[in-house]
């Protein structure tokens, strides 16, 4: 290796042991100031874990883990392929700490909580140790990290996941060696089967790769590697394409307005976003003349191209532009903010960065722990259950988000222990079929415009008459209807 490249390999501004005061590179990778970090993640992503409902797609998640393995195989394969490792790892996990609030999110709050030294770690090898405890705290006390990790979904484990396969790719690049090349072909397999969108980053590690070894990127190594990737991800593009594209249809075509709104969306406040890309900007830019210009270049694309590709896709195509999909590259914004703070001239800068950093995020982890569940299917369904008598029927609209298998008032049905009021397939003409003397009408207003719900309450109305005022839980109405006649 020349003088040259050792240098541009190097981490910026810190693990270099002729400067005083940073610890060499022999030292060991964990310090107990990482440790207490990843402690910290954990508190905090631990604490109120089980007070909150579980929303439509959390309820989607444990019912799937509830399943049979046969059955669990089927979803994965033919019908919700899209987190299939989360499902899985789900389904055993459930079956040892159960199937409560807080031990269906506990699972993500343990294996997403790794994300805190892993970032460390990249953080150290690409721009210093200093770098790499600021990220790690900023990820540890990101507002929308935590509010995911809390939340019965993989959207926090890709983030582990991403941060696995861009460390050993990092590796492999700085130290070759068939221990992480293997590393780095897992952990990049996994996260794709946790989430495609983990295939974004992959096309960045691709792009950097040509960048940094030009005709070596062809050579058997890498190309072994890719095409053991590929490989191994075709069952997850055939189980893809069999789904179709039905679980997405509700995504909306992204506008110019929800491109620039991302920033605030992965912060979670817009003075936090703008601390981060400000000093995201300023990293950059440090590490660019400190001659850092692939590890700047790499995470300055995991950062971007992301973003451009799923909303031109989005344009063009199909919608598939969400803001917690594209947690992706909430770890590339928290590295070249923390390369950003440790590049602060002074001192006294680089405390008061960090410090009003910490207390923007801790403000928001608040907000987050203080905000109600999107949808209170718990409060809902205690309402219909403790008001039933014998013979009801209930009316779900719509019924392929309410009713059925994976919905929010199964799952919490059978946490009960009970079977709630007959189903009634219903239509706006003639009416439900059969007639019992009570009807429940539970909708989810969100998929239920001022104009639907005139016409389910015209529709009900034939025969029927308002026995209670309608009540709403979090985007969750329950109307009660006594027949006329009837007691």
């Amino acid at each position: 290796m020349t003088e040259r490249t050792a240098r541009a390999g190097a981490p910026a501004g810190g693990d270099d042991e002729r400067r005083p005061g940073v610890a060499p590179l022999g030292s060991p990778a964990l310090t107990p100031a990482v440790l207490a970090l990843t402690v910290l993640g954990f508190a905090l992503a631990s604490y109120r874990l089980g007070t909150k409902s579980l929303w439509l797609d959390e309820a989607v998640s444990a019912n799937h883990a509830r399943l049979g393995l046969s059955g669990l195989w089927t979803v994965i394969t033919s019908h919700d392929p899209n987190m299939g490792l989360y499902y899985l790892l789900l389904h055993f996990w459930t079956r040892v700490f159960g199937y409560g609030e807080a031990a269906v999110r506990s699972m993500t709050v343990v294996l997403a909580g790794f994300s805190v030294p892993v970032i460390y770690l990249l953080g150290r090898r690409l721009f210093g140790r200093g770098a790499g405890i600021v990220a790690a705290l900023l990820l540890a006390t990101a507002p929308f990290f935590v509010q995911y990790e809390q939340t019965a979904r993989s959207y926090a484990l890709v983030v582990l996941l991403v941060l696995l396969s861009s460390y050993c790719f990092v590796a492999e690049l700085e130290k070759p060696s068939r221990m992480t090349l293997a590393a780095y072909v897992l952990a990049s397999v996994l996260a794709v089967y946790a989430h495609y969108f983990a295939a974004f980053v992959l096309v960045v590690q691709v792009l950097t790769l040509l960048a940094v070894k030009r005709r070596g990127a062809l050579g058997a190594t890498w190309l072994a590697a890719a095409a053991a990737i590929v490989a191994l991800c075709i069952p997850a593009a055939v189980f893809a394409h069999r789904a179709g594209t039905s679980n997405i249809s509700w995504i909306h075509t992204p506008g110019l307005g929800t491109l620039l709104h991302l920033p605030t969306d992965l912060a979670s406040s817009r003075l936090l976003a703008l601390g981060l890309s400000v000093l995201a900007c300023y990293g950059f830019a440090r590490a660019l003349a400190d001659r850092h210009r692939w590890q700047a270049g790499f995470v300055g694309a995991w950062l971007i191209v992301p973003v451009i590709l799923v909303f031109a896709v989005s344009r063009l195509g199909r919608p598939l532009f969400v803001a917690y999909y594209l947690i992706i590259v909430l770890p590339a914004l928290i590295l070249l903010a923390g390369a950003g703070v440790v590049k602060l001239p002074r001192r006294g800068a680089r405390w008061v960065a960090v410090a009003a950093l910490v207390v923007l995020s801790v403000i928001g982890v608040r907000k987050w722990y203080g905000h109600p569940s999107l949808e209170d299917y718990r409060a809902a369904t205690h309402d219909v259950l403790a008001g039933e008598r014998p013979g009801d029927g209930v009316v779900y609209y719509p019924a392929g988000t309410l009713q059925g298998p994976t919905s929010g008032f199964t799952y919490y049905e059978a946490r009960a222990g009970v079977r709630g009021p007959l189903q009634l397939a219903f239509g706006f003409t003639p009416g439900p079929r059969p007639r019992p003397p009570r009807i429940w009408l539970v909708a989810r207003l969100s998929d239920t415009p001022a104009q639907v719900q005139w016409k389910l309450q015209q529709t009900l109305g034939r025969g029927y008459r308002q026995a209670l005022p309608a009540t709403t839980f979090r985007n969750v109405t329950v109307t009660l209807y006594r027949r006329e006649g009837a007691s």
